[in-house]
């Protein structure tokens, strides 16, 4: 009601007229229904899928769950470089978890913590006494966007639809970027997005949660042109 600014429609039959996220996840729910999607609420599940239908996926270096680490985990050498902790069960970046690798002392730091590999290890097992958690190594933009990506890994937001006839089209498209110091691009705090023509790739002005900051036509923080970008693939 506050968030889409309802209470400045006068007309009831108009508010009534819009879908609330948790409404819709209700009617995707029920519009699905004898179909196991629960697949898409389970990262593991969904890895797993990914990896028998040949679908390139970021791999799992080491699921954490009831306070230690399941088998089988990655050789060590694996764990050298970025990585990224997250619960196996959440989205919109709950959770989540960035850690840079120091190769110099073989250390990690999310910018709070730093641990070497076996006290991160003990950090996780800890953690996933509350939830189970999934360790993947941190990947990055392609060069032709990280400009206008910030520190965190975009991502495309491809809306698809099936017709009466079984036939499916894309919908919309969106590019999510990073902003300041977000490392995620759906972080629920720092939405910011450009619309993506489906045609031809090209991304129109990106625009925040926040509707009185207007449109930007460049990154607010590296002034990258955001407008007229054709993404790359």
């Amino acid at each position: 009601y506050y968030f889409q600014r309802l209470f400045r429609l006068h007309d009831p039959a108009v508010r009534l007229a819009g879908i609330e996220h948790r409404e819709l996840q209700r009617l995707l729910r029920a519009l699905h229904a004898g179909i196991d999607c629960t697949l898409l609420d389970d990262k593991i599940a969904f890895h797993a899928f990914c990896a028998r239908h040949g679908f390139p996926t970021p791999p799992i270096l080491a699921v954490f769950a009831d306070g230690k680490v399941l088998p089988p985990a990655a050789p060590p050498a694996a764990w050298q470089r970025d990585l990224f902790s997250k619960p196996a069960h959440s989205y919109s970046s709950h959770g989540v978890s960035c850690w840079r690798y120091e190769s110099a002392t073989g250390s990690f730091t999310d910018g709070t913590q730093t641990f070497d590999r076996a006290g991160l290890e003990a950090w996780l097992a800890a953690q996933s006494c509350a939830r189970t958690l999934i360790v993947q190594p941190r990947l990055f933009n392609a060069p032709e966007i990280a400009p206008i990506s910030g520190h965190a890994l975009a991502n495309c937001r491809i809306v698809t639809a099936r017709r009466s006839d079984g036939t499916v089209f894309v919908l919309l498209a969106s590019l999510r970027m990073g902003v300041g110091d977000a490392i995620t691009s759906d972080d629920p705090d720092f939405t910011f997005c450009a619309a993506v023509d489906v045609a031809s790739g090209t991304l129109h002005h990106g625009e925040s949660k926040r509707a009185d900051r207007g449109t930007f036509s460049h990154h607010p923080d590296t002034g990258a042109a955001i407008a007229r970008v054709v993404l790359p693939h």
